[in-house]
């Protein structure tokens, strides 16, 4: 199984609102108040409409201000973001489930940093590009998860720690991009409850993980967090305008981790078990059922935990939910997909592991397509990738990326977790991912989608 580790990336802004956590709400604009669109007032509306037109053509969209125009040998065109217009030499997608692009298509979201290579100070943020004003703004800090771009109502949710030993050790922010994308909204910390325990050698730093990636209930006022506390195990809701801390499940012994709140059912959380390492060094292998079967994916609720079912091989990695809420999907010996109200499965696709991999995929909203990446035969970090779409209609795929270069050995692999980790954007109109360039640094890349259709049609 192709193993992820999550690298901690950064980003963030230098002032704070200082709110008490105390008040029974931490910020009092709730979500939802502003909706996408222009905040200018136009002239008539058929002004507006030729406006909104214009900014967003291909060409004007995709312009070489910000973006290099790619086309693969296999015919496939993308735009990749220059190191030169952000003034950093990586620029990287988030995790494979995330959003960081907007259904309006005006901001997209990116991770940066300098070039591990460089012999220079890796520095690290993250940017938010305003595509119809093509204005850049960008949060210096240190994060604790993948944010999230809310792709309906333009904000950014992200968590950062924050400065010293002492509690509460991270907090959340939210920036409201159509708005001001400058002004930063602090919201709750992280619940004091399940904070506080004293390493034995005295260091009093206690919260090894706060989170994996950013999801939100369907009211966008709760995150659900799987934080790490030295050996502890956490897993539940955390209120972001309050700051109540609903519990739903503690281990000492298993790390439950990768927690992603169903999209339909707010009292619903996929989770994974993963191995990890205790405060000792002592190394813990994920436990699996008596009758051998694979206990990576898991349905939680409160209190409740329950194993979902992997592929026919018992392999599961990589996990998501579908946009129904009634599905999982997954990679194992190709693209598979589970049924948690029926228990049906399905293969979408069946990898030749002697020649291919499937290693992280994503579906559109109906799972007509899905795009995946291939680290065969690199299983390293920093290694070669390609990137694939698949039309289940047709049964027949496009390579995004027929292969990219290797920013790396296998003996010195890249610290910045450089897999493509595709996934679709702006209701299945685009597919977003990392790509390794020529130069050999990283560059968020989004292929237009239509093509691909196209191409496999």
């Amino acid at each position: 199984m192709f193993k992820k580790h999550l690298t901690v990336l950064s980003l963030a802004a230098a002032l704070l609102a200082a709110v008490s956590c105390g008040e029974s709400k931490l910020y009092p604009t709730p979500p939802g108040s502003h909706k996408p669109g222009n905040t200018s007032t136009p002239d008539t509306p058929q002004e507006q409409d030729q406006e909104d037109e214009l900014w967003k053509m291909p060409e004007k969209l995709f312009a070489d201000d910000y973006f290099q125009k790619f086309t693969d040998p296999s015919g496939v065109v993308s735009y990749y973001l220059k190191s030169e217009a952000i003034g950093k030499d990586n620029s990287q997608s988030i995790y494979y489930i995330g959003t960081e692009m907007s259904n309006d298509e005006r901001f997209v979201f990116a991770l940066c940093s300098t070039n591990e290579w460089s012999g220079e100070p890796q520095e690290k943020h993250g940017i938010v590009i305003d595509l119809k004003t093509r204005k850049q703004y960008t949060f210096s800090g240190t994060t604790g998860a993948y944010p999230l771009l809310d792709p309906d109502e333009d904000k950014l949710y992200y968590v950062r720690r924050t400065t010293g030993n002492v509690y509460p050790y991270a907090y959340f922010y939210r920036r409201d991009l159509l708005v001001d994308p400058s002004a930063e909204i602090k919201l709750a910390p992280l619940p004091q409850g399940i904070m506080g325990r004293i390493l034995p050698e005295g260091r009093y730093n206690p919260v090894w993980r706060i989170l994996n990636h950013i999801t939100l209930t369907s009211d966008k006022k709760k995150v659900f967090i799987d934080p790490k506390v030295v050996d502890d195990f956490y897993w539940g809701l955390l209120d972001l305008y309050t700051g109540e801390w609903e519990e739903w499940g503690h281990s000492t012994t298993e790390n439950v981790t990768h927690g992603q709140i169903n999209p339909k059912h707010d009292d619903e959380a996929l989770c994974a078990i993963d191995s990890w390492t205790d405060q000792y060094k002592v190394d813990h292998k994920r436990e699996e059922a008596a009758d051998g079967t694979c206990r990576r994916m898991q349905l939680v609720k409160k209190g409740y935990m329950k194993t979902i079912m992997p592929s026919d091989e018992n392999g599961a990695t990589h996990e998501g939910w579908t946009s129904d809420g009634n599905h999982v999907y997954f990679c194992g010996h190709g693209i598979n997909v589970r049924n948690i109200r029926t228990g049906e499965y399905k293969r979408v696709l069946l990898t030749n592991l002697s020649k291919e991999q499937a290693t992280h995929c994503h579906p559109s909203k109906d799972m007509t397509y899905w795009t995946f990446d291939d680290a065969y035969p690199d299983f390293y970090r920093g290694g070669r990738w390609k990137v694939r779409f698949l039309n289940t209609r047709t049964d027949k795929q496009a390579y995004i990326y027929t292969q990219r270069p290797a920013i790396t050995s296998k003996d010195n692999q890249s610290s910045l977790h450089p897999d493509p980790h595709p996934h679709f954007v702006c209701n299945d109109k685009y597919i977003i991912c990392t790509m390794a360039g020529e130069d050999l640094n990283l560059h968020l890349s989004i292929t237009p989608v239509d093509q691909l259709i196209k191409m496999t049609e």
